[in-house]
């Protein structure tokens, strides 16, 4: 997911929920991350709830499904 694509869904949400879908050798560095951008573009107070889902077999990468009020 681009920068620019997180900003316009995101920009004034004062609820998100989000799961990461990854490899099991997805890193706590890349969850933090994306966790990171995402608090960026919503308020200072909103509430963030986030979960991951270890796919053993994914191989094209990480998933990011985010869903917000």
């Amino acid at each position: 997911m681009s920068d620019t694509c997180l900003r316009q869904s995101a920009r004034k949400l004062s609820r998100a929920l989000y799961v990461v879908y990854g490899s099991e050798d997805l890193l706590m560095e890349e969850i933090n991350l994306i966790g990171q951008k995402i608090a960026e573009c919503t308020g200072e107070d909103a509430r963030i709830i986030f979960g991951v889902v270890a796919e053993g077999e994914r191989e094209d990468g990480v998933r990011v499904v985010l869903v917000g009020a």
